[in-house]
């Protein structure tokens, strides 16, 4: 008895059409949006706001069968849509877009050596993203990714001096170490933060430091800094804070990557 093939995406064939010949019998490879825009006056300004309307026509994996395809075609023929992508596979999940920026730690091998990069990334597939994009531009020879882990509800503060970049026979390379001559670790610590002796809430940052009296000071400082743009914003008077450590650990990691190469890959910069 043959065995029945497994498939995958490997196997999936998706095309756009508005042809109804070519889309019967397949599916949906996607959802089927359809966009309008309405305009409205501003009764204070009296300017003309326009916002952009969606609405969801039909759901991915649906078999396009005679009824279906009716109804799409009457859909492109009213100007509702222009075109529907079709696969040979019903597939009816689709992936969630998240827009935040949460730190993850990519441990990845470069010749025969692991290192652990520090970022900001949406995802585990960005965050392997970001990390290839990286050693590829500041390493040399083969690497691969061995691990991807993510740091939830934590705030990375960043130095100003991360790496320097050094010419050697095999091309440039990374310099996996800092001009200050005081050796610094990466610590993971526990704040708790009480504004104005009576609002507090505890929350978690990664800093580079020399000790943990020293990353207490930074924490401080972008704290002040946070603040002080916030109320800024607000036109109020920055309010007066203390800190206090709950826990605090070291954790191993060799950089950083900073927020503005990670700000790249954001899918607010292109489409999710």
């Amino acid at each position: 008895m043959a065995k029945n093939k497994t498939e995958t995406r490997k196997d999936e064939v998706r095309f756009t059409t508005s042809n109804p010949k070519e889309m019967l019998h397949g599916y949906l490879a996607k959802r089927v949006v359809k966009t309008w825009v309405d305009d409205f006056v501003d009764e204070e300004t009296s300017e003309v706001v326009s916002i952009e309307r969606n609405e969801v026509l039909f759901d991915a994996g649906k078999l396009i069968d005679n009824d279906l395809q009716a109804q799409i075609m009457f859909h492109i023929t009213a100007g509702d849509i222009t075109e529907v992508e079709v696969s040979n596979q019903r597939r009816m999940a689709f992936l969630n877009c998240y827009n935040g920026f949460t730190p993850y730690m990519v441990t990845a091998q470069i010749d025969l050596k692991n290192r652990k990069f520090l970022m900001y990334a949406s995802s585990v597939m960005m965050a392997h993203e970001i990390a290839t994009d990286f050693i590829e531009l500041n390493y040399t020879g083969g690497f691969y990714i061995s691990q991807i882990k993510e740091f939830s509800s934590c705030t990375i503060i960043e130095e100003n001096k991360l790496k320097k970049l050094k010419d050697t026979e095999f091309g440039i390379k990374a310099i996996e170490e800092d001009t200050d001559d005081v050796p610094k670790e990466y610590y993971k610590i526990e704040a708790n933060i009480t504004i104005e002796d009576d609002r507090e809430y505890s929350q978690l940052f990664i800093v580079k430091a020399k000790d943990v009296e020293s990353a207490k000071e930074d924490i401080n400082h972008w704290l002040k800094q946070k603040f002080d743009k916030e109320a800024k914003e607000k036109q109020e008077i920055s309010p007066d804070f203390n800190i206090s450590l709950k826990n605090a650990s070291t954790i191993p990691c060799s950089y950083t990557i900073e927020k503005d190469f990670s700000m790249a890959y954001h899918p607010n910069a292109d489409e999710c």
